[in-house]
């Protein structure tokens, strides 16, 4: 975009929000008044994918002059992974799939035509948020030529294939590859969230609501996954590793859910009956700032490949990473105290939400065994975080 705007003004082209003011558009003038322009980030809409867009999100916010306004545009999910992070100044929040999901659309057009736009930044992949960049009347869009939206676009960048299927590349460069289309290039792969004071206050009311002691180490699992049963790890195996985990540390194992998990942990919960191993379900609210903090209080997460697997490492948390129908090709993380667990099956990664196959054996097939060792030897562990190469990961066949 820095080199489109210097080139329509026969300029050399130089970096957004660098030193040479002549090359750089820092807004419409309204007699002496300078109007801030806007930068429009359209956010991913999982969790997991939110997290992995905060390293791009932070190179554009440290790459752009001051007075350029980044915008943020998702959904609750979104919003939430960004809450407390300094570099959105705005975020406007639409669920594309509620039931008023139509006039949810329009009110967020209305939204976008009365801004004066820079640009459009789809960190999205879909032809919908293509269709609402380009209602937006933003004179530039720049995103993936991918899903039948190229046209949409005015700065398309070509995602790498193979035989014109899509290769696999990391979802944390493939995002800081659109911050480079603004001219703001970072090697700062580290994901990065916040827990505020009230996020914490809530996470307090939990440990207050299940007797736990804040001074004890607490080990969070999360065995489930919100894109389908397929990622679950088996209840029996949950409750043979917590039992053993206890057993071990004299620690709090807490169940961790989202709302569509809660009668799930709250079952293995009654199949323990343990005071110290207890799930998060029994919190009337599970609003995404709980997960949060509870999981920030934890000194150890093991995780299916879902979204609070990418809360834990943008925590800094050792973390143990259950991978079944997916693969960590899509997902790595460059966290060094991540231990990556998966079983070698000809019929993985097949992505599906549920088993096509109809064995489950991808997640049923990782030994409680491999996931007790990991634990202990991460809890067990001395070794400082810092950023690896993809080489540096320790990924274990669990089977």
């Amino acid at each position: 975009m820095a080199s489109r705007i210097a080139a329509d003004r026969g300029q050399k082209p130089s970096r957004l929000g660098g030193s040479s003011k002549k090359s750089v558009h820092l807004g419409l003038m309204q007699g002496s008044i300078r109007i801030p322009m806007n930068i429009g980030l359209f956010l991913p809409n999982w969790v997991g994918d939110a997290c992995m867009a905060t390293p791009a999100v932070r190179a554009i916010r440290q790459g752009l002059d001051a007075r350029y306004r980044l915008i943020g545009i998702g959904r609750y999910a979104a919003r939430e992974v960004f809450r407390g992070l300094p570099w959105l100044d705005e975020f406007l929040v639409y669920q594309p799939r509620s039931s008023e999901g139509i006039g949810n659309r329009r009110s967020l057009i209305r939204s976008l035509r009365q801004r004066p736009w820079e640009s459009l930044v789809l960190f999205t992949n879909s032809l919908t948020t293509a269709l609402l960049a380009c209602a937006s009347g933003a004179p530039t869009r720049i995103g993936y030529n991918r899903d039948a939206r190229g046209w949409l676009l005015t700065q398309r960048l070509e995602a790498p294939r193979d035989r014109g299927a899509f290769s696999p590349i990391p979802a944390i460069d493939y995002y800081l590859k659109l911050a480079a289309a603004l001219g703001c290039t970072s090697n700062d792969r580290a994901m990065e969230i916040v827990v505020g004071d009230e996020e914490r206050h809530h996470a307090d009311l939990l440990w207050k609501k299940l007797e736990w002691d804040s001074r004890c180490m607490t080990i969070a699992i999360h065995s489930g996954g919100a894109r389908g049963v397929a990622r679950n790890w088996p209840a029996a195996s949950i409750v043979a590793l917590a039992r053993r985990l206890q057993a071990r540390y004299d620690c709090q194992i807490l169940l961790h859910c989202g709302p569509g998990e809660r009668e799930s942990t709250l079952a293995i919960q009654a199949m323990i009956d343990h005071p110290r191993i207890r799930s998060m379900g029994l919190m009337s609210d599970l609003p995404l700032g709980l997960s949060k903090a509870a999981i920030a209080k934890s000194k150890l997460l093991i995780s299916t490949d879902s979204g609070p697997r990418h809360l834990g490492v943008a925590l800094g948390l050792p973390v143990v990473s259950l991978f079944g129908p997916t693969t960590p090709e899509w997902t790595t993380t460059y966290n060094l105290p991540e231990t990556i667990l998966q079983v070698p099956l000809d019929c993985r990664p097949c992505f599906a939400s549920q088993c096509p196959l109809q064995h489950h054996a991808c997640m049923e097939g990782i030994r409680i065994e491999s996931v007790f060792q990991a634990a202990c030897a991460r809890i067990e562990s001395t070794s400082m975080w810092t950023l690896p190469t993809p080489q540096d990961l320790r990924v274990t066949e669990a089977a």
